[in-house]
Formats: C-alpha cells, structure tokens, sequence
C-alpha cells in the first residue's frame, strides 16, 4: 500500500523526486531578495513546499525581505545540508497571501 504523497510523487522524474524529498524533509533556506537600490539580501527562513514545488514562508511586515518582496517581486530560495553538501535553488515570483 502507498501513501497519498508517494503517490502523487511518482509524476516526477527521478530528478525532480530527489530535489522535492530534500526540500520537503529540509524546511529551512536562505530567501534572497533585492531591495529598492538593487542590493541583495538573504535571510534564513523556514518554509514549507507542495507538490507544484511552490513555496510558503511566514514573515514579519517590518522586516527587509517583505520590504524588497513588495518593491520586487522575484526570489531565490537556496537550500542545503551542510554535511552531504546537497544544494538545490529555486526561483519564482513571490505572491502575497493573508
């Protein structure tokens, strides 16, 4: 018997299995944003991740990386385990959700 979520995991390639099963058990990245001069910023942050590979993440209004979010949209999130040294980046558009 399988669960729901290996179930809906076998869609992906082999590759794509990979990347989503170390991003699901890992929960915690670096979130780069740029703000309104065009300079980087990174911010640890702990997330979550579905199926689509579409990211959730918690976060303050008073903080830097939802001012540079609302003065640009765009994102990269950089996640990896120091000890095996798996690194995986995702980038996107973030969307506002309350």
């Amino acid at each position: 018997m399988t669960d729901g979520l290996e179930q809906e995991t076998k869609q992906f390639s082999d590759t794509q299995k990979r990347m989503y099963d170390f991003l699901f058990a890992t929960s915690m990245g670096v979130l780069s944003t740029i703000d309104a001069n065009g300079d980087p910023h990174g911010a640890g942050i702990h997330y979550t991740i579905n199926k689509q590979f579409e990211v959730a993440f918690l976060t303050k209004s008073e903080t830097k990386k939802y001012d540079n979010l609302m003065h640009n949209d765009r994102f990269m999130l950089t996640v990896f385990e120091p000890l095996t040294q798996p690194t995986v980046q995702l980038s996107g558009i973030a969307l506002r959700s309350r």
